[in-house]
Protein backbone atom coordinates (compact mmCIF):
# COMPACT_ATOMS: atom_id res chain seq x y z
CA UNK A 1 0.00 0.00 0.00
CA UNK A 2 1.14 3.56 -0.73
CA UNK A 3 2.33 5.57 2.21
CA UNK A 4 0.13 8.59 3.00
CA UNK A 5 1.99 11.89 2.74
CA UNK A 6 1.17 14.65 5.20
CA UNK A 7 0.99 17.74 2.97
CA UNK A 8 1.21 20.13 5.91
CA UNK A 9 4.39 18.47 7.11
CA UNK A 10 5.95 18.59 3.66
CA UNK A 11 4.98 22.26 3.23
CA UNK A 12 6.35 23.16 6.66
CA UNK A 13 9.62 21.36 5.93
CA UNK A 14 9.90 23.09 2.54
CA UNK A 15 9.32 26.49 4.13
CA UNK A 16 11.90 25.86 6.82
CA UNK A 17 14.41 24.63 4.27
CA UNK A 18 13.81 27.69 2.07
CA UNK A 19 14.37 30.03 5.01
CA UNK A 20 17.51 28.16 6.02
CA UNK A 21 18.91 28.30 2.47
CA UNK A 22 18.10 32.01 2.23
CA UNK A 23 19.88 32.75 5.50
CA UNK A 24 22.92 30.73 4.39
CA UNK A 25 22.99 32.56 1.05
CA UNK A 26 22.82 35.95 2.74
CA UNK A 27 25.69 35.01 5.07
CA UNK A 28 27.81 33.70 2.18
CA UNK A 29 27.24 36.91 0.22
CA UNK A 30 28.21 39.00 3.25
CA UNK A 31 31.38 36.96 3.79
CA UNK A 32 32.34 37.08 0.11
CA UNK A 33 31.79 40.82 -0.16
CA UNK A 34 33.89 41.46 2.93
CA UNK A 35 36.79 39.35 1.66
CA UNK A 36 36.66 40.77 -1.89
CA UNK A 37 36.47 44.37 -0.74
CA UNK A 38 39.15 43.74 1.88
CA UNK A 39 41.45 42.31 -0.77
CA UNK A 40 40.76 45.19 -3.17
CA UNK A 41 41.44 47.67 -0.37
CA UNK A 42 44.78 46.00 0.45
CA UNK A 43 45.83 45.99 -3.21
CA UNK A 44 44.87 49.63 -3.58
CA UNK A 45 46.75 50.67 -0.43
CA UNK A 46 49.82 48.69 -1.50
CA UNK A 47 49.83 50.35 -4.91
CA UNK A 48 49.48 53.80 -3.34
CA UNK A 49 52.33 53.02 -0.98
CA UNK A 50 54.53 51.79 -3.83
CA UNK A 51 53.79 54.93 -5.84
CA UNK A 52 54.71 57.18 -2.90
CA UNK A 53 57.99 55.31 -2.30
CA UNK A 54 58.85 55.44 -6.00
CA UNK A 55 58.11 59.17 -6.09
CA UNK A 56 60.32 59.82 -3.08
CA UNK A 57 63.17 57.78 -4.56
CA UNK A 58 62.90 59.61 -7.86
CA UNK A 59 62.97 63.03 -6.21
CA UNK A 60 66.00 61.94 -4.14
CA UNK A 61 67.79 60.72 -7.27
CA UNK A 62 67.13 63.98 -9.12
CA UNK A 63 68.28 66.00 -6.08
CA UNK A 64 71.54 64.00 -5.97
CA UNK A 65 72.10 64.69 -9.66
CA UNK A 66 71.59 68.42 -8.99
CA UNK A 67 74.05 68.30 -6.06
CA UNK A 68 76.67 66.65 -8.26
CA UNK A 69 76.11 69.24 -10.93
CA UNK A 70 75.03 66.66 -13.51
CA UNK A 71 71.78 68.50 -14.22
CA UNK A 72 70.66 72.09 -13.67
CA UNK A 73 68.28 72.88 -10.82
CA UNK A 74 65.68 74.33 -13.20
CA UNK A 75 65.83 71.18 -15.34
CA UNK A 76 65.43 69.05 -12.21
CA UNK A 77 62.35 70.97 -11.11
CA UNK A 78 60.84 70.56 -14.58
CA UNK A 79 61.64 66.82 -14.60
CA UNK A 80 60.03 66.33 -11.19
CA UNK A 81 56.95 68.30 -12.28
CA UNK A 82 56.60 66.25 -15.49
CA UNK A 83 56.98 62.96 -13.65
CA UNK A 84 54.47 63.90 -10.96
CA UNK A 85 51.97 65.14 -13.56
CA UNK A 86 52.36 61.91 -15.53
CA UNK A 87 51.89 59.80 -12.38
CA UNK A 88 48.79 61.77 -11.41
CA UNK A 89 47.32 61.33 -14.91
CA UNK A 90 48.02 57.57 -14.82
CA UNK A 91 46.46 57.29 -11.36
CA UNK A 92 43.29 58.99 -12.57
CA UNK A 93 43.15 56.68 -15.61
CA UNK A 94 43.63 53.62 -13.41
CA UNK A 95 40.88 54.71 -11.03
CA UNK A 96 38.55 55.26 -13.99
CA UNK A 97 39.37 51.79 -15.38
CA UNK A 98 38.62 50.25 -11.98
CA UNK A 99 35.28 52.04 -11.87
CA UNK A 100 34.39 50.88 -15.39
CA UNK A 101 35.38 47.26 -14.85
CA UNK A 102 33.81 46.78 -11.43
CA UNK A 103 32.35 43.30 -11.82
CA UNK A 104 31.84 42.44 -8.19
CA UNK A 105 28.17 41.59 -7.80
CA UNK A 106 26.93 41.90 -4.25
CA UNK A 107 23.35 41.39 -3.19
CA UNK A 108 21.84 44.65 -2.06
CA UNK A 109 19.27 45.08 0.65
CA UNK A 110 16.65 45.48 -2.10
CA UNK A 111 17.72 42.15 -3.66
CA UNK A 112 17.37 40.38 -0.33
CA UNK A 113 14.00 42.01 0.33
CA UNK A 114 12.79 40.93 -3.13
CA UNK A 115 13.83 37.36 -2.37
CA UNK A 116 12.05 37.54 0.97
CA UNK A 117 8.88 38.75 -0.78
CA UNK A 118 9.07 35.79 -3.18
CA UNK A 119 9.54 33.40 -0.27
CA UNK A 120 6.57 34.98 1.52
CA UNK A 121 4.43 34.64 -1.64
CA UNK A 122 5.43 30.99 -2.03
CA UNK A 123 4.68 30.36 1.62
CA UNK A 124 1.24 31.91 1.19
CA UNK A 125 0.55 29.68 -1.82
CA UNK A 126 1.67 26.66 0.17
CA UNK A 127 -0.64 27.68 3.01
CA UNK A 128 -3.52 27.89 0.50
CA UNK A 129 -2.70 24.40 -0.74
CA UNK A 130 -2.66 23.13 2.83
CA UNK A 131 -6.08 24.64 3.46
CA UNK A 132 -7.55 22.81 0.48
Amino acid sequence: MAKKVDVEEVVAEAGEKAEEITEQAVEKVKEASKSVFGLLRKVFLASVGAAVVAEEELVNLINRLVERGEIAENDAKEMIKEILDKRQKEAKETIEKIRQTNTVKVATKCDIEALQEKIDALSAKLDELKAE
